[in-house]
């Protein structure tokens, strides 16, 4: 659904859960499921770039992850 069709409630709740998660990430600056999570959130407001620019940082860190906690949470 583009951006510009999604009701002003939605674009606040999604906007609150970005900024949330931009916090988080400040804080804690490895955490996948944070990077996850925002980048969830850009896609669902139609920042493409910034979703696969965190998709990617995802993707980096959990490669770089020993292989028995990767096994572990699958």
């Amino acid at each position: 659904m583009p951006i510009d069709l999604l009701p002003i409630s939605k674009l606040k709740h999604l906007d609150t859960i970005l900024q949330t998660r931009i916090r988080q990430l400040n804080l804690i600056h490895h955490i996948t499921k944070g990077y996850y999570r925002r980048a969830a959130a850009n896609m669902n407001l139609c920042k493409f770039k910034d979703a696969l620019r965190d998709f990617r940082i995802v993707r980096t860190l959990f490669e770089n992850r020993p292989r028995p906690y990767i096994q572990s949470i699958l």
